[in-house]
């Protein structure tokens, strides 16, 4: 049975675009520290340059640690597939032993984008299922009205429990085609020691935490890795069914940029769905202002 813990992205997606939340409250949030010690003078450059990647990287590492990100996309709809038996509104998929083939399948995968869900038509690859462990070769989605494209490839696996739910990888490689003016950039991410846990704590209070390493190369502001860690669980109301409502009213997320080495700070401010945004290079701080969850997910200019 499908485990609302972990699929529950659609929910979400809604409150998300409404702007959910915004109080003003500023409420003084304590700083986590930065353990890194940069030995490179700062200069306007280099700043520019900090900014400009945290700009970008902050993003993406939001998304993976609430779970509307690459790696919640490529589950769906495999999860879709295998157990809510959903049929693709065009194209088809063969199922042979515990081996799925997509051949131009649109309606089962979604991807958060701008501010709504994106569905995405599975053009081709593999995916096999082995008790958990899902294998990715080749899985190519496509936006239909982009005509931007993501390939999967990758062992992600998944372990579930009664009140918690947790997907792992030690290796997960996404190539992207992206928008870029009137032609296509190819970036590619690579997800290293990734893992993402789900702890339902009370019948109304979902937890998630992760962890892990992304490598992107030709990205839009250029090369970079960074390390992401929940440094306190996000923590966000479910209902009765354990779907998610609503945005982080609780945690804090470390991005560190291991070649700049800057660290990005996001600091729930208590009791509201604001956070305190935060660019630090050793204990300068570059950036310093208090931010929507909605601009940090990048659903917000």
């Amino acid at each position: 049975m499908k485990n609302t813990l972990i699929y529950s992205t659609l929910i979400i997606s809604s409150l998300i675009i409404s702007g959910c939340g915004g109080s003003d409250d500023s409420t003084p949030v304590k700083n986590q520290e930065n353990p890194q010690t940069p030995n490179t003078e700062l200069t306007e450059q280099l700043k520019q340059k900090i900014i400009e990647t945290s700009a970008q990287s902050h993003i993406l590492a939001a998304k993976e640690s609430f779970a509307f990100g690459m790696v919640d996309t490529a589950l769906y709809g495999v999860d879709e597939v295998l157990y809510a038996d959903a049929e693709c509104e065009s194209g088809q998929y063969k199922i042979v032993n515990n081996q799925i083939d997509f051949n131009e399948c649109g309606g089962l995968f979604y991807q958060f984008e701008g501010d709504k869900h994106q569905s995405l038509v599975a053009k081709s690859g593999t995916v096999i299922n082995n008790d958990g462990d899902y294998t990715f070769k080749n899985l190519v989605l496509e936006n239909p009205i982009t005509f931007e494209t993501k390939t999967f490839s990758g062992t992600l696996k998944s372990l579930e429990t009664e009140d918690s739910a947790q997907v792992s990888s030690e290796s997960f490689s996404v190539k992207a085609s992206e928008k870029n003016g009137t032609g296509f950039r190819n970036v590619a991410y690579l997800f290293e020691n990734y893992q993402l846990k789900y702890t339902l704590k009370t019948p109304t209070e979902l937890n998630i935490s992760s962890n892990g390493q992304i490598s992107v190369q030709n990205s839009a502001v250029g090369d970079y890795k960074i390390k992401f860690t929940t440094t306190d669980p996000l923590a966000i109301k479910v209902n009765q069914d354990e779907e998610r409502e609503g945005l982080p009213y609780r945690g804090a997320v470390k991005i560190e940029n291991t070649d700049l080495k800057s660290t990005t700070l996001i600091t729930s401010i208590p009791n509201t769905y604001n956070v305190q945004y935060q660019v630090l290079y050793g204990n300068q701080k570059l950036v310093d202002n208090t931010q929507t969850w909605t601009k940090i997910f990048g659903a917000e200019k």
